[in-house]
């Protein structure tokens, strides 16, 4: 670990803090699954040393991605929180800190956080940040003297508020809006695709028992749905999976909700990473095929009509694009299908999608630089059971169970052939098609739009020069941003 650094209260960059930080996501009811290969993290001055029961191939770089295990924060402030699982019950009851004044050390410390639409998230300049001048790389950075990040869940709202001078940058992954900007000279538009993700409609697989996650708890035979709350669920029968997968056009769907600009995805992998492949098996639009397949489907769940529920965002977007897909489920099936779509507010999905608690749901995931960045999405060790009893939250938001998956994923993670790590990718991909676990839609395309006054949005680099990844799923880096004559809007 560098050193020299200190987080936003002081507190020093080091060994140990380190090892704090892994040791609370070891910990963590949700993230702990995902760091079960971890067996121990263990520190000295500077030094971090992470025990691996397996081999990782690509070691501690695997933290970066979506557990959110990468990013350190204060030990400081972490044990001030009552959510922190390293603390014991005294010291839980004695936290009064707040989880979302984030103590970290970046370029932009914690001003004040509200919740919801239209509410943001507001940091000022980190005048000690490591990277700064009164840092230890002799830099200048950040060169904003403050950044607000606004939530605007429609579309539409957001791209007027551009237009307006409310907003200098916007985000969008709606292909319609992004093609708008395509020759509009008046703002900069950036597409990207690369280590994208992947739209879907995810689908709640909890059934049967997960002998893996089981064993691990001293209950081999650990049911995925005690209750029975997703038996009636049709997608839990790969009849009805098929029956859906074959129904949708994702041609249509991307020419008519995706301006034409984005394509139908086939798996979990977009183009161009490793694991892609232009035929998973998955399978085609057909209309015979999907009423041969709904016919089984019907017998497997027992239901005529079969009901499915859809779970969507409260947005726009969203209602018009589960409205086409509705529509081609009831010209492929008639009277044989009912499907009841539900709006809900945005920020709710990532509550219900932990908790198990819908049947399908719009979705868009899987953006990741390396495949092995993506295991714990699809592992029987992270899909924990559907009990609102004694709530439980997943990784694994499908909670479906592969064998055969968990066995292409050890070749990912673990061996360090290139060629054997490119094969099982493949092979995950094949297995997707072949189970239909999610159906999947378009890969998704990120536009970033912006004023013309804003400099580098995708241009940062390491102390060392390296130049990082511009964009993944839609996320880039803020610190080297900055505007013409430092007025952003002109």
């Amino acid at each position: 670990v560098r050193d020299g650094i200190k987080f936003h209260d002081g507190t020093p960059l080091d060994g140990a803090a380190v090892a704090y930080n892994l040791n609370t996501c070891r910990m963590s009811p949700l993230t702990g699954p995902a760091l079960s290969h971890i067996s121990d993290v263990t520190s000295d001055g500077q030094s971090v040393t992470i025990s691996y029961t397996f081999p990782e191939a690509l070691g501690p770089a695997s933290l970066n991605s979506s557990t959110q295990c990468g990013f350190m924060f204060s030990p400081t402030w972490l044990q001030t929180l009552a959510s922190n699982p390293l603390l014991n019950d005294e010291q839980r009851a004695a936290a009064t800190g707040n989880p979302t004044a984030l103590v970290g050390v970046g370029a932009f410390t914690f001003e004040r956080y509200t919740p919801g639409n239209g509410n943001s998230f507001i940091a000022t300049r980190n005048a000690d940040y490591w990277r700064g001048e009164n840092g230890i790389t002799g830099e200048e950075l950040p060169y904003l003297d403050e950044i607000e990040f606004v939530v605007s869940v429609d579309i539409q709202g957001r791209s007027n508020g551009l237009k307006g001078g409310q907003f200098d940058i916007i985000h969008t992954s709606n292909a319609d809006e992004i093609k708008k900007y395509e020759d509009n000279e008046n703002y900069v538009l950036l597409q990207a695709n690369d280590y994208g993700e992947t739209s879907m409609y995810m689908l709640n697989a909890a059934q049967g028992t997960n002998p893996y996650l089981g064993t691990l708890r001293g209950d081999p035979e650990l049911a995925m749905d005690p209750l029975g709350m997703n038996s009636v669920n049709p997608m839990i029968h790969l009849s009805c999976r098929k029956a859906a997968a074959h129904s949708v056009d994702t041609q249509r769907l991307a020419d008519e909700r995706g301006a034409g600009i984005v394509k139908p995805a086939n798996g979990p992998f977009p183009p161009g990473s490793m694991g892609y492949l232009e035929d998973t098996g998955y399978p085609k639009f057909d209309i015979a095929m999907a009423r041969a397949e709904m016919e089984q489907c019907k017998i497997d769940s027992g239901q005529d009509p079969v009901t499915v529920g859809v779970t969507i965002g409260q947005d726009p977007f969203s209602a018009e694009t589960a409205d086409l897909v509705v529509s081609m489920m009831d010209d492929a099936f008639g009277e044989d299908i009912s499907v009841v779509v539900t709006p809900i507010e945005q920020g709710q999905l990532i509550g219900l999608a932990l908790a198990g608690a819908y049947h399908v749901m719009g979705w868009r995931n899987f953006g990741g630089i390396d495949p092995s960045e993506l295991w714990y999405w699809w592992s029987a060790y992270t899909a924990s059971p559907v009990n609102p009893t004694v709530p439980e939250l997943a990784l694994n938001f499908g909670r479906f169970i592969d064998p055969e998956m968990e066995t292409a994923m050890q070749g990912v993670r673990f061996n360090p052939d290139p060629a054997v790590r490119k094969a099982s990718a493949e092979e995950v991909s094949r297995l997707f098609g072949k189970n239909v676990w999610n159906l999947w839609t378009t890969w998704t395309l990120w536009g970033l739009i912006s004023s013309p006054r804003v400099m580098d949005i995708t241009t940062f680099t390491t102390p060392e020069g390296t130049m990082t990844a511009p964009v993944v799923a839609g996320k880039h880096s803020v610190q080297q941003i900055w505007c013409q004559d430092g007025n952003c809007q002109g």
